[in-house]
C-alpha cells in the first residue's frame, strides 16, 4: 500500500475556502472549481504538487501557488 511507505505524509484538510490567503474568491467561477482549487491550496501550504489533466485550473486563484505546486498531464 502506498500509505505503507517512507514517503507517505498525511496532509490534514486544514485550508479554509473563507480564507483570502488560501483562495481568491474572486478567481472562482463556479461549483466545479472548489475541489481543485482546495487542492491545490493544500499543495501550496504543504510544499507539495497538484497533479492532474486539467489544463483549466486558474493557478492565479491560489495566491501561495506557484508553477511548482500545479502539474498538469497530456
Amino acid at each position: 500500500r502506498a500509505t505503507d511507505t517512507l514517503q507517505h505524509v498525511f496532509w490534514p484538510c486544514d485550508v479554509s475556502l473563507l480564507d483570502r490567503e488560501a483562495i481568491e474568491p474572486t478567481r472562482l467561477h463556479g461549483p466545479s472549481q472548489v475541489t481543485d482549487l482546495y487542492l491545490l491550496a493544500l499543495a501550496a501550504r504543504q510544499g507539495g504538487r497538484l497533479v492532474t489533466f486539467d489544463r483549466s485550473i486558474p493557478l492565479s486563484a491560489v495566491p501561495r501557488a506557484g508553477e511548482e505546486h500545479l502539474v498538469v498531464l497530456g
